[in-house]
């Protein structure tokens, strides 16, 4: 299988992208960079340069729309949605793969390796008055960590040696139904609504807290395509990262 440059990668992602954004108008749903995605486009206009994959958010119920409806809708073959339902995918959050790909995942065991995707992370309402502790959210996370990843060189060593020790503990469990388990949780919240909204399925050990007001489509420029962001995503980047304007260091 011939290796792609960073940029073929890129190209490849955006295009995966535009299918999501495609289907997303079928089904009249929204989608808005997350993460890296929307720090590029709010830094960059587009990538960030070393960057090699896409993140988007969606609503709860814009999300489950999508992971229903997409490879029934989508126009491209080669695309499929890949999420814990289909009994296969370690994945409490959707991802959309192409699948004449493949990336060389040194980090999980091989099993569940897939092609160049677009992450989906779902929003769920949370009280921000009190938050809650996530602490079955975390526990079901930790479990997958420990049952799909295994011991790679670019690991820190302590890390390394608690993967060589749990992995005979860990070998029985279906990371499958862990998924499954973190993503029914973290659904449950935005059963009561709230002003604002946490990525609970994709990052509960780093819970962050969001203003639902901020998440009103907008748009920027990404290279030489326009993509959906929150409205207020100079809000949602302090949140996310911090001082994001500022470049890190080279090294």
């Amino acid at each position: 299988m011939q290796k792609l440059a960073l940029s073929e990668i890129q190209d490849i992602e955006m295009s995966i992208l535009d299918e999501i954004e495609n289907v997303c108008a079928k089904l009249g749903i929204h989608y808005f960079l997350a993460y890296g995605s929307l720090l590029g486009a709010a830094r960059h206009e587009g990538f960030i340069p070393w960057d090699d994959d896409m993140d988007i958010f969606m609503m709860r119920a814009d999300y489950e729309k999508l992971v229903d409806n997409f490879d029934r809708l989508t126009d491209d073959p080669r695309l499929r949605m890949r999420h814990y339902r289909d009994g296969v995918s370690n994945l409490s959050c959707a991802r959309v793969v192409r699948t004449d790909t493949h990336v060389d995942m040194r980090f999980v065991k091989e099993k569940y390796a897939i092609g160049l995707w677009v992450d989906i992370f779902p929003l769920d309402f949370i009280p921000a008055e009190k938050p809650p502790l996530l602490l079955k959210e975390k526990a079901f996370f930790l479990a997958r960590v420990f049952a799909t990843s295994i011991p790679a060189p670019e690991r820190p060593s302590w890390q390394n040696t608690l993967l060589k020790l749990t992995s005979l503990s860990f070998s029985r469990v279906d990371p499958v139904k862990l998924s499954a388990k973190l993503d029914q949780a973290a659904a449950c919240h935005s059963a009561t609504p709230s002003d604002y909204l946490c990525d609970i399925s994709g990052e509960p050990e780093h819970p962050r807290c969001y203003k639902r007001e901020w998440f009103e489509p907008a748009k920027l420029p990404f290279g030489d395509r326009v993509y959906s962001v929150p409205s207020s995503y100079e809000n949602a980047l302090d949140v996310s990262y911090g001082d994001w304007q500022t470049l890190p260091p080279e090294n």
